[in-house]
């Protein structure tokens, strides 16, 4: 029968270096949140079909948006600051809804667009942040005594 320690061993290098370098591992995870998190967002929205064919000639600021967030939501994460995290989804929950406001086309999807993006990355972001957090030992979810 296999111990779950020596399942472990092979993963130990890796935890080693990860204990030894703590910013190198922040930073490893924030970008990658940022830049790989896109990827589940993107085919979750495609899966959904709800995502948006960019406009021909204009730049891609929600993409942009997107990734800028999942950094900043990882980065409070790891750092172990929900409420902080909290507030980067509401900030972007009240300028999205002054878009929406300025949008009259199709009001209901822009909304449902928004919404299912900024849920799906919100969720790429934590898990980036509590991945990181475990690659450094760190609690994930601390007792309060």
């Amino acid at each position: 029968m296999i111990r779950y320690s020596d399942q472990m061993a092979c993963y130990e290098p890796i935890l080693e270096v990860a204990r030894n370098h703590p910013g190198l591992v922040g930073t490893a995870v924030v970008l990658l949140s940022g830049i790989v998190g896109h990827f589940p967002v993107v085919s979750f929205l495609k899966v959904t079909k709800f995502l948006r064919p960019p406009e021909v000639g204009k730049p891609h600021f929600a993409r942009w948006i997107g990734v800028f967030e999942r950094f900043a939501i990882t980065l409070f994460v790891f750092l172990d600051s929900p409420g902080a995290a909290v507030f980067i989804f509401g900030l972007k929950t009240a300028v999205m809804s002054w878009r929406v406001e300025k949008d009259d086309n199709n009001k209901k999807d822009i909304v449902e667009y928004i919404l299912i993006g900024t849920f799906v990355s919100f969720i790429v972001a934590v898990t980036f942040g509590l991945i990181g957090r475990g690659l450094l030992g760190l609690p994930i979810i601390k007792a309060n005594p």
